[in-house]
């Protein structure tokens, strides 16, 4: 859930890539993702990077690098959240990181 308390504040000015990195325990239903997204007020979200999750269990799984865009070049509100799922299947996670450089 994308819960206002599971928000944090992070300042992306000099980043050029970013990445998602999630370590998964169970498994998630087939096209399911996780996403970083970006917000300058907390109301408007856009896609920062996404990692595809798995269907077999206990995977270290890392997104590909994507290009910061211009509007997440700030001090940011970031969150993860999760899609495509199948509302039955509950994946499980460890240790989510966002990767920049």
């Amino acid at each position: 859930r994308a819960t206002a308390n599971a928000r944090t504040k992070l300042d992306l000015t000099n980043s050029t890539q970013s990445r998602i990195t999630v370590r998964q325990g169970v498994v998630a239903y087939a096209g399911s993702q996780l996403k970083v997204q970006y917000s300058t007020d907390q109301t408007t979200w856009y896609d920062l990077c996404v990692v595809a999750l798995s269907t077999t269990a206990n995977q270290t799984l890392a997104g590909t690098w994507t290009n910061v865009p211009a509007g997440a070049k700030a001090d940011v509100f970031v969150r993860v959240v999760g899609i495509s799922g199948d509302g039955v299947a509950d994946p499980t996670f460890g240790l989510i990181t966002l990767q920049v450089k």
